[in-house]
């Protein structure tokens, strides 16, 4: 009987690790999730990997994936990561 096509070598062990989030990026998850609606911030490993594969063989794993509804709530992202304040104030953005 022939060998099997594909076999594991004896000390090969199966199995992935998915990327962990950087520990600089807790503090920007914590502002997001102070300024918008934290079920829209996400973080854990499983879906971040889903957002940063398409159909290609690039893949690059973001380290946050926000998830925003309208123009406004760019706008609040941006100003959270680039640390603008006052552009909040200014708009008077209402997010529920």
């Amino acid at each position: 009987m022939p060998p099997p096509l594909f076999q594991r070598k004896p000390k090969q062990v199966a199995g992935a690790t998915l990327p962990r989030m950087l520990a600089a990026t807790d503090s920007l998850v914590a502002a997001l999730r102070d300024a918008l609606p934290a079920a829209r911030v996400i973080t854990d490993p499983l879906r971040r990997l889903a957002y940063g594969t398409d159909a290609s063989f690039y893949r690059l794993v973001p380290q946050v994936v926000l998830v925003v509804d309208s123009e406004p709530e760019v706008l609040v992202a941006l100003a959270v990561r680039f640390g603008s304040t006052r552009l909040i104030d200014n708009m008077r953005i209402q997010i529920p």
